[in-house]
């Protein structure tokens, strides 16, 4: 997999798992003074009928689908919201749907990301530096 730097060299993308990309993205925000929220927005299994070994087990999903991974604000200066997957995935339409109307308000970021440097490059293009 590759995407393109603006001086239009293709760079080869590192492959890292969601929880890797997360994890970086919330170090990167913290140390410049942003205070981020994780959202564990995902299902939870629940048992069937009885709850007994060998039923079937079905889930139940907490919170709105399309609702970002992380939350970060930094007082006084703005809001980001942060989608992330997998080096190669692409966000659900809702997640796609809700980053469009979040990134359409003032003060706020919206960003979705397979790896870091993607996110890196987005959050720097969309605040020109200003709220580091």
């Amino acid at each position: 997999m590759f995407y393109s730097l603006p001086n239009k060299k293709r760079v080869r993308k590192m492959k890292q798992s969601e929880n890797e990309i997360k994890a970086a993205i919330m170090k990167y925000l913290e140390a410049n003074g942003y205070s981020v929220y994780r959202i564990n927005n995902s299902g939870v299994a629940i048992c069937g009928k009885g709850n007994k070994a060998g039923d079937k087990v079905r889930y139940a999903f907490h919170g709105k689908k399309g609702f970002p991974d992380l939350v970060a604000i930094k007082k006084g200066k703005n809001v980001v919201f942060v989608e992330t997957k997998a080096t190669g995935k692409n966000p659900s339409p809702e997640q796609a749907a809700f980053l469009e109307v979040a990134g359409s308000c003032p003060n706020t970021i919206a960003i979705w990301a397979d790896n870091f440097d993607k996110f890196h490059y987005e959050f720097l293009t969309k605040t020109k530096g200003v709220y580091l």
